[in-house]
């Protein structure tokens, strides 16, 4: 059930070059954060130097250096089992592995997930199918290694189309720490503030720089990351029923492009209350097509061409997510 909201947003368009490069290196920089580092010397690696992000892989953007390439043939394994697991699920796993990242290094990718909070539903199923990659490498990797390093294999994989000749992203660093209060699989952990999907344009410029250190374009460019996910109405609340619509057309095919960009610039955008059952909230969302249903945008991602400040309001049922424009 759709309850209409009369307004329709536009915006001035402007040339959106390619970021699909500059995507893969926003993943790779955010899921290489400065966490505390597991030193092992029992292990083998006494000749690494510890550092404040990690232990050094050996991989740089020259490919693996000889002379400290000691992660280089447990990464590459663990690279094809990431492959296998993603081309079994028919790439269904390629999107999961990058919001299961996404939340979570917001609490500092330690390998943990709090099921419990509404935010985080459906990140069980990544969870479960790579509990059995956790346990193989649970000698050289942290769980938080292994769903940093599944994300980065899955934005690799994601760059179909115009891919450069010499992309090629690997880990920097090992060590993340995991969390203290989970279960085995990664099940808990200390609470965690989830982003929320009705941002304004400061509010999210203040939240990717509190918790990612990224800046105004790091943020617009890591937020295209949409054009390879769907989203899934019975976990939370957003997209339409029976149906895997995502943010850009044909999103079901999992590949990073400017179609997030484009369509968000091209298009005359409608926001439309939808009601949900059970345990997920009512939503507030945006559409351009009613007819077919296709691609949506939330609050936050149409902050980043409208500036919405002081206009997201909560409704009279306590729905998050409203506008209250001003009339001129």
């Amino acid at each position: 059930h759709k309850k209409k909201v009369k307004k329709k947003a536009t915006t001035k368009t402007e040339e959106v070059t390619k970021v699909e490069e500059e995507e893969m290196k926003v993943v790779e920089r955010d899921l290489n954060s400065d966490n505390d580092c597991i030193c092992d010397d029992s292990k083998g690696d006494t000749m690494l130097t510890k550092r404040e992000n990690g232990l050094p892989t050996g991989w740089s953007e020259e490919g693996w250096d000889a002379a400290n390439e000691h992660y280089e043939d447990v990464l590459n394994d663990l690279r094809a089992d990431i492959v296998q697991l993603i081309e079994e699920t028919e790439r269904d796993l390629l999107p999961k592995c990058l919001r299961l990242a996404f939340h979570d290094c917001i609490g500092g990718c330690d390998g943990c997930i709090d099921n419990t909070v509404l935010d985080n539903r459906g990140l069980d199923e990544p969870i479960d199918l790579l509990f059995p990659l956790v346990q193989k490498y649970h000698h050289k990797l942290s769980r938080g290694d292994i769903w940093a390093y599944c994300a980065i294999v899955s934005a690799d994989m994601a760059v179909v189309d115009n891919r450069p000749d010499d992309l090629n992203f690997n880990m920097h660093y090992v060590g993340r720490k995991d969390c203290e209060g989970a279960d085995e699989k990664g099940y808990g952990g200390p609470e965690v503030i989830m982003y929320e999907p009705h941002m304004t344009t400061h509010e999210m410029i203040e939240f990717f720089d509190e918790r990612f250190g990224l800046d105004a374009y790091e943020m617009t460019v890591l937020m295209g990351v949409h054009s390879a996910a769907v989203a899934h109405r019975e976990n939370l609340g957003f997209g339409n029923i029976g149906r895997e619509d995502g943010w850009v057309e044909e999103a079901e095919e999992y590949k990073l492009s400017n179609l997030y960009y484009t369509s968000m610039l091209e298009r005359v955008w409608e926001l439309d209350k939808f009601e949900n059952e059970g345990v997920v909230p009512d939503r507030y969302q945006w559409y351009f097509d009613e007819e077919d249903e296709g691609p949506i945008m939330l609050t936050a991602d149409m902050s980043l061409i409208l500036d919405l400040e002081g206009l997201v309001v909560t409704d009279s049922k306590g729905v998050a997510g409203k506008m209250m424009w001003h009339a001129h």
